[in-house]
């Protein structure tokens, strides 16, 4: 079983993405150069042949290279999972997930403020607070996405 696994990894030239959220599928067994992912422990990408790796994914750009360099398309995620098998297949599921062409900079920044003073104003120790720390978190990497791009 071990070297029908190592045999496919040795032979696929592109990664087989599935990307998607709740509400759609982004990528269905779509072939890819290179899916570039925002992990907790850190941002990774992921070519043909990569070692499996299960990950978390913290807020932040999901970057699909269909072919390097020349079609390369943005998504912000707020969090997921993201599964790499041993057949270079990629699955990525995230809570949310958008175009980062889509998303509206003066909505992101508006988010931000909100946060950033719900944030101080909430008790210490609190839901509230914790609440308003994750809708801090999320803007503040949507905002530096949008501000990289």
């Amino acid at each position: 079983m071990a070297a029908d696994a190592s045999g496919a990894t040795a032979t696929a030239t592109k990664v087989t993405l599935n990307l998607t959220s709740p509400y759609q599928a982004f990528f269905k067994n779509a072939q890819v150069d290179l899916v570039q992912i925002p992990g907790v422990d850190g941002e990774y990408g992921v070519t043909a042949g990569h070692t499996p790796i299960i990950s978390q994914l913290k807020p932040g750009v999901v970057k699909v290279h269909v072919e390097r360099e020349k079609d390369v398309q943005s998504f912000f995620t707020a969090g997921g999972f993201a599964l790499t098998h041993a057949d270079s297949t990629t699955d990525i599921a995230c809570v949310e997930l958008v175009k980062l062409e889509d998303v509206d900079v003066a909505a992101a920044e508006a988010g931000l403020n909100k946060f950033k003073a719900a944030v101080a104003a909430a008790p210490e120790g609190s839901a509230e607070k914790a609440e308003a720390q994750i809708g801090l978190d999320v803007h503040q990497a949507l905002v530096s996405a949008l501000q990289s791009s």
